[in-house]
């Protein structure tokens, strides 16, 4: 009887604090997320910046991912273009034609050397800006523009963050 007394005592004060340090941790972590939101420009931020798009993605999925894509902030881009090996079936997307790519992850540099080779074989002089991302990411076009406008054109540069992988697969990835 005066175990039972004592672990149900036990476990109504665990409850007690948690339910104590739950709310405090709670608020806390929102207040650091809130500080560390970006809002949405809506106002068409800086339309004198151009961007265009390099979309890595694959022909399995064109319907799903490279659609999505299409109809959602890659309609934003002022160019885009979907890196994969040619197709005859492109879903109405608009492929690089790029030749000779070797489809499979283990070939995503030479995806991503041609990529920007083409970019700059026929769209240099057309655009300030060349992102290269893949057909699972989203983009908020508008910030990345406002963030790009301060930004000096003639200079080379690339942005991203280094981000290494514990996975053998991979060595590390970019992100913004």
């Amino acid at each position: 009887m005066l175990r039972s007394l004592i672990f149900r005592n036990c476990v109504l004060l665990i409850i007690g604090v948690l339910l104590l340090f739950v709310p405090i941790f709670w608020r806390s972590s929102r207040s650091s997320i809130e500080k560390n939101f970006i809002p949405v420009q809506t106002n068409n931020a800086s339309p004198e910046v151009r961007v265009c798009c390099l979309v890595h993605t694959t022909p399995n999925n064109f319907d799903n991912r490279g659609r999505a894509v299409n109809i959602t902030w890659g309609s934003r881009c002022d160019g885009l273009f979907f890196i994969t090996e040619l197709s005859n079936d492109t879903k109405g997307l608009p492929i690089a034609p790029i030749a000779n790519l070797t489809p499979g992850y283990e070939h995503l540099t030479q995806k991503s050397t041609l990529a920007f080779q083409y970019a700059y074989e026929h769209h240099f002089n057309t655009f300030d800006w060349f992102l290269k991302t893949d057909d699972d990411t989203y983009i908020i076009m508008e910030n990345l523009k406002s963030f790009l406008s301060k930004k000096n054109t003639s200079q080379p540069v690339t942005f991203g963050y280094g981000f290494k992988d514990v996975r053998t697969d991979f060595s590390f990835s970019f992100t913004i």
